[in-house]
């Protein structure tokens, strides 16, 4: 699996326009990126998202190991993931044993990074410096508020400072 990561990894860096490819360290192999990527010190949502994905897919190959005829999926076995977690879990429903789960979770890493790529670019254009890596967060959470109340404050607020619709606050 880590040989075919890396080769993933690499082909899908290299297919990326100059001003993303310059956004990722370069790297020889997994654990070299995670060490420059932890090094940096800075977000990046392509690496997040990225290496999220490898993690959750590495623990489940790693526990079910050599048995690579071993079926894993049960009729009655459920898989549950959050935000990024659901590609994880997607890869591992829809794999019938270790090696059909290697060949999906190699092609849901590719999908992971180019779901952090477009995440990235949109994080860039909304931030107000345009470095997303160091962008405040982006949410806000205020208790014991009225719904209705302060959907027509933001509405307000909106427009108000003629914000443009993508950029606007909303409730989520």
């Amino acid at each position: 699996f880590l040989d075919e990561l890396n080769k993933v990894l690499r082909d899908e860096v290299r297919r990326q326009p100059r001003d993303v490819r310059v956004q990722i360290p370069e790297f020889t192999d997994v654990l070299d990126l995670v060490r420059h990527y932890r090094d940096s010190g800075s977000r990046n949502q392509m690496l997040e998202t990225t290496l999220t994905c490898v993690c959750q897919l590495a623990a489940v190959i790693s526990f079910f190991g050599n048995k690579t005829s071993q079926s894993f999926a049960s009729s009655d076995s459920v898989f549950a993931g959050f935000c990024t977690g659901l590609l994880s879990a997607s890869a591992v429903a829809t794999s019938q044993d270790t090696l059909e789960l290697i060949s999906n979770a190699l092609t849901t890493v590719r999908v992971a990074f180019r779901i952090g790529v477009k995440v990235h670019g949109a994080a860039q254009r909304l931030s107000k410096h345009g470095d997303a890596a160091v962008a405040q967060s982006w949410t806000t959470l205020i208790i014991g508020a009225q719904k209705e109340a302060s959907i027509a404050a933001l509405a307000e607020f909106n427009e108000s400072k003629g914000i443009p619709h993508a950029n606007q606050a909303y409730i989520s």
